[in-house]
């Protein structure tokens, strides 16, 4: 196969089932590195590869650092701080300080799905005064509750993330389809159009009411 990196350079952003496809994929990959003692520490495009049926492989463990040696424990979460290695963009921000938790790779996932789902490199979505990466509305072929999964993956700080790789496939498989078919069914016609409706009469009544109450 070729790389991530090189697979959206040739066909652009991924669509909604792909992506979902995808999510799930690294999840578990991830799920398998995780549960067997190992951080993997530098996820990016260049390192996942892309095969011919369209899934994934993981690979360059040529950073990875096991848990289990040169880790220091802190309850639930394991950080290593043996060396350090960046990755511009996708390289968590506990990492950028030297230490490397499970839920670093969870960050650098997430950030290497907005690069899939968008087709556009990190550093062409990073806002010039914050650095904040604007790429909803490069991705606006995918469901809401997906980009917000999106954003939770990727969210600076560590406890806003999912804990570890068991609660991402849950969630995966339990939470996010009911939330996506919900968002897709407000979209439709049959419900879209009562609630505008429902909606204006809501506001009508509100003026209508509290003109009586004004005049009283």
């Amino acid at each position: 196969g070729v790389t991530l990196g090189t697979w959206v350079r040739e066909h652009g952003r991924i669509n909604q089932e792909l992506a979902i496809t995808w999510i799930h994929q690294l999840s578990e990959i991830l799920d398998y590195v995780h549960g067997r003692g190992f951080i993997h520490r530098d996820i990016k495009p260049e390192n996942i590869i892309v095969q011919p049926d369209l899934s994934l492989a993981l690979i360059d463990f040529g950073f990875s650092q096991s848990n289990l040696t040169n880790a220091t424990r802190s309850g639930n979460r394991t950080s290593s701080t043996a060396y350090n290695v960046r990755s511009f963009g996708y390289t968590a921000p506990e990492q950028n300080i030297g230490r490397s938790y499970p839920q670093s790779d969870i960050y650098s996932l997430g950030r290497t799905m907005i690069v899939a789902l968008t087709g556009k490199e990190l550093s062409e979505l990073s806002d010039e005064n914050s650095g904040n990466l604007q790429w909803h509305m490069n991705a606006k072929q995918i469901a809401k509750p997906i980009q917000r999964y999106i954003d939770c993956l990727t969210d600076p700080a560590i406890a806003k993330r999912p804990k570890d790789t068991h609660e991402m496939l849950s969630y995966l498989s339990d939470v996010l389809p009911g939330q996506i078919k919900w968002s897709q069914r407000w979209k439709t016609p049959y419900v879209l159009y009562p609630a505008i409706f429902l909606g204006v009469v809501a506001a009508l009544g509100l003026i209508h009411f509290g003109r009586l109450w004004l005049s009283d």
